[in-house]
């Protein structure tokens, strides 16, 4: 595991190898290193099979925060061993994310539609 921790207080830890069998080749990784061979992606671009984030904290309470309080966020990255399967952890971001008001886009109705 490797530790970076920013100067806000965000942490990202990223697990190079497969605890499981220790390789370090993952499925989506490969694929996101052929998508920007085939100039369907910038480079750098890399995705995992899984991205999921979020805030932590009681929604009860959280819903009655003020906009602009700081609460605890995590961010998991998830990929897949090419050697042995295991789904694992690739990157693990941990922080703080400010509440924000959040708008809807606009929905357009073209002439027919309900």
């Amino acid at each position: 595991m490797i530790k970076e921790t920013d100067n806000e207080g965000n942490t990202k830890y990223t697990y190079p190898k497969c605890k499981a069998c220790g390789s370090d080749k993952l499925h989506f990784k490969e694929m996101s290193e052929k998508a920007i061979k085939a100039g369907s992606a910038k480079e750098g671009f890399v995705t995992g099979y899984e991205i999921t984030s979020g805030i932590i904290g009681d929604p009860d309470i959280l819903k009655g925060l003020p906009l602009g309080s700081e609460t605890p966020s995590i961010r998991v990255v998830t990929d897949i061993c090419k050697d042995c399967g295991s789904l694992r952890a690739v990157m693990v971001r941990t922080g703080k994310e400010i509440k924000q008001l959040v708008v809807a886009p606009p929905t357009i109705h073209l002439p027919g539609q309900n």
